[in-house]
């Protein structure tokens, strides 16, 4: 078949057509749509490095403030021992009777330990040990015979205490024949685990072992 010049050229711009097509819709398009992914992966980074440049540039406010809050939480930590034993609810009763000349111990009573919250701090770099905090309250019921000068001394004494304890509630009643009162207190103790500190040992060297009246046979003179 003899094909003239000029369906020849229609034929070629023909081809030509089919080709820009094709080229458009598998080669333009897909770089359009590979250009808009670029684009919008761009923003992002672009979002990330203007974030961690803020970071870099304020790295020392960043580590002051760090500095600054794990001072404040070893400040707070101070406050708590790493455990509370029956001793150390005992030399409380003790305690409360050097302060008061008028003050008599009559028993003191140990609740159950609580677990009242567990926390867990998060790893700031990849080699930081996490650390885990609980913090314990034990309940000690104390009953005894005081003066309203004793009750007031006992109260100071609990908040002012270099470790961490609270009144939960107290119960008193005003003898006529002695002028004194008596009552209980019941005391909340708190103490936290995880943390470096060790259980400081009572002194104990004041206590006669081996009788039923451990408060009135204590020498408040001795340490």
């Amino acid at each position: 078949m003899k094909v003239s010049k000029k369906e020849l050229y229609l034929l070629l711009a023909l081809v030509g057509v089919i080709i820009a097509i094709c080229s458009w819709q598998f080669g333009f398009r897909k770089i359009n749509e590979k250009t808009d992914v670029l684009r919008a992966e761009t923003k992002v980074l672009e979002a990330d490095i203007q974030k961690y440049s803020g970071v870099k540039d304020n790295i020392e406010l960043y580590q002051k403030g760090i500095e600054s809050a794990a001072n404040q939480i070893a400040g707070i930590l101070s406050n708590f021992p790493v455990d509370v034993l029956p001793e150390d609810a005992i030399m409380l009763g003790r305690e409360f009777e050097k302060n008061n000349l008028n003050t008599y111990v009559e028993g003191v009573g140990l609740g159950t330990k609580t677990n009242m919250y567990n926390v867990t701090s998060q790893p700031v770099e990849a080699t930081t040990i996490p650390t885990s905090y609980s913090l314990y309250e034990l309940q000690v019921n104390v009953s005894y015979t005081t003066s309203y000068q004793g009750l007031k001394d006992m109260f100071d004494y609990i908040y002012e205490h270099k470790n961490r304890m609270s009144v939960n509630n107290f119960a008193v009643a005003y003898d006529t024949n002695t002028g004194l009162l008596s009552g209980a207190t019941l005391v909340e103790m708190y103490y936290v685990t995880g943390t470096d500190k060790e259980y400081t040992q009572q002194n104990l060297s004041g206590v006669t072992i081996g009788t039923d009246n451990i408060f009135g046979t204590i020498d408040v003179d001795e340490e």
